[in-house]
C-alpha cells in the first residue's frame, strides 16, 4: 500500500523520448599530477560548463573505453577550437558520428539527464519573475517580506529542481529553496575597511535586470567612471560606468539610472570560476549565510509543514513545468506528488549504566516504553542512580571560566547547580575549580582574548576540561576562537554570561542583597543546566547510552573537513567504544591519500589491539568523498592486513551523507487529515545505491517538515539497507539532547561538535592585533 508521497513528479513521455547526440573528443592534459583523478573531474566538470555557456547548448561528459568526451546534441553545430583550463589548454575536435539513445537506456543515461535538464532550463531562464542563484535553483524577484519597510534581510523563496530515476521511472524533484540577502546595497551598509573584509563573500549583483550571484575578491581605488577594463570580445578600454549604462539604455531599473560615477569599483568572480571581473560596488548587496544573525529572524518564513510544503510544492509543478517540452514533445509531468511505500526501521534497545536495558513496544511495562515516551525515559535513565551513563571514565582536571563582569552571586550560584546537575548525571563526586578572568574593560576580540588566556596562565592551568562563560558583550569571533586556541590547553563547553543572568533577579530580604532564580523561569533554567552538563561531559567524552546489539557493520570512521582541520570518529560494538579525535590539514576540502592512511592506520592499530575481529568497516564521509581520500583508507586497510591487525575477509567501502542537499527528496505520510510528518525510522532506497532515511518525524513535535538524511553508497559492495538501518540506529545516541531526537548518526554528530571547536571561523587577524569596536556600555560588579 503506497501511503506515504515524495517531492517527486513523473515525466510520463520519458520513455519514449529519443536523443541523438555527438561526441567531442578532448585533447589535452586534465589533471597536473598522476593519480590526482579528483583533479580530472574538476577540470571535465568546468569544461562542459564553459562548454555550454558558450555554445548554448546542453552538454554531458561521457567515457569511452575509459577517455572522457564531451556529449551535445546532434544538431549543434560545433567547430574544432582551443578551451582554456587555467593552466592547460585542450583542443576539443567534433566526431562525426551520431548516437541516439532513450530514455530507458540504462548506458549513458546522464546525457539523457543532462539534455532534459537544459531544455527545462531554458523556460525558467526567461521568466521575468525569476532569477537564478545557480543553473537549477530559480527565486522569485520579490522577496515575501518586501511590504515590511524596516527590513534589514530580504527573504527570497523559489526552488530547486533535479531530475532522478525512481523504480526505472523519471521524475521531477522539486525542493523548496530561500535565499537571505541584505536590503541594504554594499556601499550603503559597509564601510571601504569593512568592505575589503568581505573579500570571497558571495553577493547579489544587480547587473541591470539580470541578478546573479558573484564572488567578491577586491575593493579597487578607482570609482567607476575611472576603473577600466576590455570587455569580451572586444579589444577596446572601457570605464565600468559607461559599459553598465550603455547595456540598459532601454527601459533600465531604478539602480542603473541612479548609479553614480563617483562610487566604488570592485573586481569579482562567479563562484567557482577564476575570471576576474569588473563591477559596481553600488550594485551589490550581501548574501547572508542561514547561521548569519541578521537571517535569524527570517527562519520562521522559510519552515512549512507537510501539507503546507506539499501543497506550495504541487503549485510549483503547475506553474512553471506543467507545460516543459523536449524539442517538440511536451514531457506530461505529473502534477501530483508521488506516492511510495518505505521501508520501516524499528527502534533497537538501549543500554544505559549498570546493564539497566531500555525498549520499545507497543505497551508500556517495567522494562519497556511507547515511543513516544522514548526521549523522556532517556533522560531519566541518565537521572536514575541505578543507571546513569553507560560509558565513563575518570575525570580529570575541571574548571568553570568566569568574567568579573558577570555579577558574583550569579555566578556562585550557577557554578554550585551546575556541579549538582553534573552529580546527578555521573552519580559522583564533582568540583569546578574557579578561574576569573577580568573583562571589564576588554571591548575587542583581542583584548577579550587575552583576559581568558591571562587568567588562565596565571592560575596555572595546563590541562583539563571545562565551562567558559563568554561576556554578556562577548565579540562575535570569541566562541569559535578562543575554544581552537584553547583546545590543547583545556577544552570547554561554553555558555553566555547574558543567558545565564537573564534567569536571575536581585530581591531585597530583611534588608539583605539576595540572588535567586526567577520563579517563571525554574523550568527553562533546569533544563538549561542539563544541556550544559551534558555538553561538558560530551567535551570530556563520556557517553550515555550504546546499542547492546550493535549494527550491522562492525565499525564506522565518520570524517569531515573544516577550514584546514580534520575530525575523525571511531565508532565500535555499538557504541562502547567511540574516539574522536581531530587533526590539523593543509587541505581546506579535501584530505591527501597520505594523510587519511596515516589516521585510519595509527587509529585502528591503536583501537583495534584488544577489540577481536573486526569482520566489516564503512567509511562514512560528511560530503563529497574525494578519490584521494578512497585511496589513502585502502591503502591502510591493506597494511592493515599485512600485518595481521585485520582479517583478509574484512569487508569494507564508503558512504557519503549529505547533510544540505539541494536535490533533497522530502517524504510524507498520508492520511485521511493529509500530509503528516513520517514516523522515525522511515527509510526509502531511491536506487541501488543510495537512499534516505528519517531520523526525526512522528510521534515527535517538529516545528515544520522532517528532512530526511540522504545516504549514498561512494566504494565497495554495501548493503544499502543495512547501512540506512545503521545510520537510523546510531542517531537514536543523540548525547547531546536525551530528551530529543537527533537527524545526524552520532558518529557525524560528534565530528561536527569537535570540528566546530576548532575549526569555526574567527578573525584570526583581529585576534591577534586588535580591532577597535564601538564603546561598550558599563559594566560593573555589584
Amino acid at each position: 500500500m503506497s501511503d506515504h508521497a515524495v517531492t517527486l513528479f513523473e515525466l510520463g513521455n520519458a520513455p519514449n523520448l529519443i536523443f541523438d547526440y555527438r561526441l567531442l573528443e578532448i585533447d589535452g592534459v586534465l589533471r597536473a599530477a598522476q593519480g590526482d583523478d579528483d583533479q580530472i573531474d574538476r577540470n571535465l566538470n568546468l569544461l562542459s560548463k564553459i562548454v555550454a555557456i558558450k555554445a548554448r547548448t546542453a552538454v554531458a561528459v561521457v567515457r569511452r573505453s575509459g577517455k572522457p568526451y564531451l556529449a551535445i546534441p546532434a544538431d549543434r553545430e560545433f567547430k574544432e577550437q582551443e578551451v582554456t583550463i587555467t593552466p592547460t589548454i585542450v583542443t576539443l575536435r567534433p566526431q562525426g558520428e551520431v548516437h541516439r539513445l532513450r530514455t530507458a537506456d540504462q548506458e549513458n543515461r546522464n546525457i539523457a539527464l543532462r539534455f532534459l535538464e537544459f531544455a527545462l532550463r531554458g523556460p525558467l531562464n526567461n521568466d521575468p519573475e525569476l532569477w537564478s542563484s545557480n543553473p537549477r535553483t530559480f527565486l522569485r524577484r520579490r522577496p515575501i517580506n518586501y511590504h515590511d519597510s524596516n527590513r534589514e534581510t530580504d527573504l527570497f523563496e523559489g526552488f530547486h529542481f533535479h531530475l532522478r530515476f525512481l523504480d526505472s521511472r523519471l521524475f521531477l524533484g522539486v525542493n523548496l529553496s530561500y535565499k537571505y540577502i541584505d536590503s541594504s546595497w554594499l556601499v550603503d551598509r559597509f564601510k571601504p575597511d569593512e568592505i575589503r573584509r568581505l573579500k570571497m563573500r558571495h553577493f547579489l549583483y544587480h547587473y541591470g535586470h539580470q541578478l546573479y550571484v558573484v564572488q567578491l575578491l577586491d575593493l579597487l581605488p578607482q570609482n567607476i567612471a575611472d576603473a577600466r577594463f576590455v570587455p569580451y570580445g572586444s579589444n577596446d578600454p572601457v570605464s565600468v560606468y559607461d559599459y553598465t549604462r550603455a547595456a540598459w539604455q532601454k527601459n533600465p531599473p531604478q539602480w542603473i539610472t541612479a548609479l553614480n560615477p563617483e562610487s566604488a569599483a570592485i573586481t569579482y568572480r562567479y563562484p567557482s570560476r577564476d575570471q576576474h571581473r569588473f563591477g559596481a560596488a553600488a550594485l551589490a548587496k550581501l548574501i547572508r549565510r542561514t547561521d548569519d544573525p541578521e537571517a535569524a529572524s527570517l527562519h520562521c518564513r522559510s519552515i512549512k509543514r507537510p501539507a503546507e510544503r506539499f501543497k506550495f510544492t504541487e503549485d510549483i509543478v503547475r506553474r512553471y513545468f506543467a507545460r516543459a517540452s523536449f524539442g517538440a514533445t511536451e514531457l506530461g509531468i505529473t502534477q501530483n506528488a508521488h506516492q511510495v511505500s518505505p521501508r520501516y526501521f524499528a527502534v533497537p534497545p538501549l543500554e544505559f549504566g549498570q546493564g539497566q536495558v531500555l525498549r520499545v513496544a507497543q505497551q508500556p511495562s517495567a522494562t519497556t516504553v511507547l515511543l513516544k515516551d522514548l526521549p523522556a525515559k532517556r533522560m531519566n535513565l541518565l537521572l536514575d542512580p541505578q543507571a546513569g551513563f553507560a560509558v565513563t571514565s575518570p575525570l580529570d582536571s575541571q574548571y568553570i571560566l568566569v568574567p568579573q563582569s558577570l555579577d558574583r552571586d550569579i555566578a556562585a550560584d550557577f557554578r554550585k547547580n551546575l556541579e549538582a546537575t553534573v552529580r546527578g548525571f555521573i552519580h559522583s563526586p564533582y568540583k569546578l575549580d574557579l578561574v576569573l578572568y577580568d573583562d571589564r574593560s576588554a571591548k575587542t576580540l583581542k583584548q577579550q582574548v587575552d583576559a581568558i588566556t591571562a587568567a588562565l596562565t596565571t592560575s596555572r592551568v595546563n590541562h583539563g576540561h571545562g565551562v567558559l562563560i563568554l561576556p554578556a558583550y562577548a565579540n562575535r569571533g570569541l566562541h569559535n576562537y578562543i575554544k581552537a586556541k584553547l583546545r590543547d590547553v583545556i577544552q570547554v563547553q561554553c555558555v553566555s554570561a547574558r543567558k545565564v543572568a537573564d534567569f536571575y533577579r536581585t530581591v531585597i530580604r530583611s534588608q539583605k542583597r539576595e540572588t535567586e532564580v526567577l520563579s517563571e523561569q525554574r523550568g527553562k533554567y533546569t533544563s538549561y543546566l542539563r544541556y550544559t552538563a551534558l555538553g561538558l561531559l560530551i567535551v570530556n567524552r563520556q557517553w550515555g547510552w550504546v546499542l547492546p546489539q550493535g549494527t550491522h557493520y562492525d565499525a564506522y570512521i565518520s570524517f569531515d573537513v573544516l577550514n584546514n582541520h580534520a575530525a575523525f570518529s571511531f565508532f565500535y560494538r555499538g557504541g562502547k567504544d567511540c574516539f574522536v579525535r581531530t587533526y590539523p590539514s593543509k587541505q581546506k576540502e579535501k584530505l591527501l591519500a597520505a594523510q587519511v592512511r596515516e589516521i585510519v592506520y595509527e587509529s585502528l592499530k591503536r583501537d583495534l589491539s584488544s577489540k577481536g575481529a573486526i569482520r566489516s568497516i564503512v567509511l562514512r564521509r560528511d560530503g563529497r568523498l574525494f578519490e584521494s581520500e578512497w585511496l589513502g583508507f585502502q591503502s591502510a586497510i591493506r597494511r592493515l592486513i599485512e600485518e595481521g591487525i585485520l582479517d583478509a575477509s574484512v569487508q569494507f567501502g564508503a558512504v557519503e551523507v549529505q547533510k544540505n542537499f539541494t536535490n533533497g527528496v522530502r517524504i510524507a505520510r498520508r492520511g485521511s487529515d493529509g500530509y503528516q510528518n513520517p514516523r522515525i525510522g522511515v527509510a526509502l532506497p531511491l536506487s541501488q545505491t543510495d537512499g534516505i532515511v528519517c531520523n526525526t518525524g512522528y510521534p515527535f513535535k517538529l516545528v515544520g517538515s522532517v528532512k530526511p538524511l540522504h545516504v549514498a553508497i561512494a566504494r565497495g559492495s554495501l548493503d544499502l539497507m543495512k547501512v540506512l538501518e545503521d545510520t537510523f540506529r546510531m542517531s537514536l545516541l543523540s548525547y547531546p539532547v536525551p530528551d530529543r531526537v537527533m537527524r545526524l548518526p552520532i558518529d557525524m554528530k560528534l565530528c561536527d561538535e569537535f570540528l566546530r571547536a576548532v575549526a569555526s571561523e574567527s578573525d584570526e587577524d583581529e585576534a591577534l592585533y586588535g580591532v577597535e569596536e564601538i564603546e561598550l556600555p558599563n559594566v560593573v560588579n555589584s
